[in-house]
């Protein structure tokens, strides 16, 4: 119906892929058409992807796999704090910077996790909130928003 929200809820294992293919098909039933920015989206389209991720939260985005090297990244419209400027121009995050969240626990939390990850705000970084990006069991990588 019109105006009314829809809530799509992921299974644990349940890959990607699906997922759109699913919200695809409900929207197409739906008459309401995808959400602005998916129309046009091609699967394996990994920097549009980024770009309309940016769009819907408002912040900047980076596709990493999951050695934290850089697949895609939003287009630069958003603020870039210093260490989101290194880690696009090298295509991968800094190496300190993984020793970092690895010693941390960050990554254990984050590929254990089938929901968004936050990482607080320090003295030097803004806060980002990342979700691994899985297919069954395997973990593919991640997405990033700073």
């Amino acid at each position: 119906a019109r105006g009314r929200t829809a809530l799509l809820l992921r299974a644990p294992g349940t890959d990607w892929t699906e997922v759109l293919g699913r919200l695809r098909t409900a929207l197409a039933h739906s008459g309401a058409g995808a959400p602005a920015g998916m129309a046009g989206l091609r699967l394996g389209d990994l920097a549009g992807l980024a770009n309309t991720v940016a769009d819907l939260v408002g912040g900047a985005i980076t596709i990493e796999d999951p050695r934290s090297r850089v697949l895609a990244y939003s287009r630069l419209e958003h603020a870039a704090d210093p260490l989101r400027l290194l880690t696009i121009l090298g295509q991968e995050v800094p190496r300190w910077r993984v020793a970092e969240l690895r010693e941390r626990g960050f990554f254990q939390a984050l590929w254990s996790s089938g929901d968004v990850v936050r990482l607080p705000a320090d003295d030097r970084y803004a806060e980002r909130l990342a979700i691994a990006v899985r297919h069954g069991g395997d973990v593919l990588g991640s997405i990033w928003a700073a």
